[in-house]
């Protein structure tokens, strides 16, 4: 009874751990560059959020073109920004360490699916102005962020473990 309860034990890991790898070994997702109609004078009109979509006020924005800063501002009561002089082309909106990719064109190329009003969503690390620390740091960040990896480690840990021990109760396979 042992041996087979120790089989399916092993097996069910085995499951759980092809399931779970392509998870937790995929990278993370790029955030994609959207598409911004600049208005005359190269205007670039945005909003920064918090990821409860209120406003912040008081927070340096950066914008940025080939990694070099070509405008800076800072953010309104309302959250609002807006930075004049831009050219069209592929920009990097940025607060803290907070970024985002965008596309700007002209008030006349601008394609249909344009927005005139990039919104900029950040934690509240970046609100604080607080730099991340490190995770081992912060109570409980390490086991959050590698949850995933410690998991699959203890899942091969326990298959290797269940395969090779031998309880002594089994009679040889040989006599």
């Amino acid at each position: 009874m042992a041996k087979l309860l120790r089989k399916y034990t092993c097996l069910l890991l085995a499951g759980l751990l092809c399931v779970g790898t392509p998870v937790i070994a995929g990278e993370p997702a790029k955030i994609c560059s959207s598409d911004v109609a600049l208005n005359e004078g190269g205007l670039l009109r945005g909003t920064v959020l918090t990821t409860e979509a209120q406003p912040v006020a008081g927070i340096t924005v950066h914008v940025l073109h080939e990694e070099k800063v070509v405008a800076k501002t800072t953010s309104d009561e309302r959250g609002e920004f807006s930075v004049k002089g831009l050219r069209n082309g592929a920009h990097t909106v940025q607060i803290g360490s907070t970024r985002q990719s965008v596309r700007l064109w002209g008030t006349n190329s601008a394609p249909p699916a344009a927005v005139e009003n990039v919104a900029i969503v950040v934690d509240d690390e970046t609100v604080r102005g607080q730099n991340r620390m490190l995770p081992i740091a912060q109570p409980g960040t390490f086991l959050a962020n590698n949850m995933g990896k410690l998991l699959l480690l203890g899942g091969a840990v326990a298959i290797v473990l269940g395969t090779s021990l031998d309880n002594g109760h089994d009679s040889p396979a040989s006599p």
